[in-house]
């Protein structure tokens, strides 16, 4: 009842690029080698029609941002195509959380298995209706528009992700100390 604006069913996706990569008579992008758009590839960012969580899945190479003897950053390699030509990007997904369909909690297990599932081949990636169908099975309130997941929701999406999870509680813990160690 509070959606009663119109919105673009369009996002738009940002192609990154190092450098100057046309040449000196201004050729088309389509006219450039994949090689050479491969060689300054940064990676893209898809901005979407919303009020609130413009920036959607976002591949950027984060050694363009870092210095790679100085951070350890966990990535997967992706493949996006331009114009029909295929780049690549090594790259840790990032999308930003809606608030309608999204929460932190949905918008961090999506990016998560995203990366598990780009990464190695016994996890499957979900779509957000995905994780809502598996919270409205095993919860007892409306999904949408989300109000987030608690820990067992939680739990669950990453079960039926392929991922076996161990719930602990610091107050049921007899030792304090023994808490911290497994943490």
């Amino acid at each position: 009842s509070c959606k009663h604006f119109e919105y673009s069913r369009y996002c738009k996706r940002l192609f990154m690029f190092a450098g100057e990569i046309l040449n000196d008579q201004g050729c088309e992008i389509t006219d450039i080698p994949s090689l050479e758009l491969q060689k300054r590839f940064i990676g893209c960012i898809v901005i979407r029609p919303l009020e609130t969580g413009k920036i959607g899945r976002s591949l950027l190479n984060p050694y363009y941002f870092t210095e790679p003897n100085e951070t350890y950053v966990r990535y997967a390699t992706y493949d996006v195509t331009m114009f029909g030509k295929r780049l690549y990007v090594d790259a840790f997904p990032y999308s930003m959380q809606d608030e309608e369909t999204t929460s932190c909690a949905e918008i961090t297990i999506l990016n998560l298995l995203d990366y598990f599932s780009k990464k190695y081949a016994e996890y499957k990636y979900f779509l957000p209706s995905e994780i809502i169908d598996i919270a409205i099975k095993n919860g007892y309130e409306r999904r949408l528009p989300t109000k987030g997941l608690d820990y067992l929701l939680i739990s669950k999406v990453f079960m039926e992700a392929g991922f076996y999870p161990v719930l602990y509680n610091s107050d049921k813990l007899e030792d304090s100390s023994k808490f911290k160690r497994i943490l």
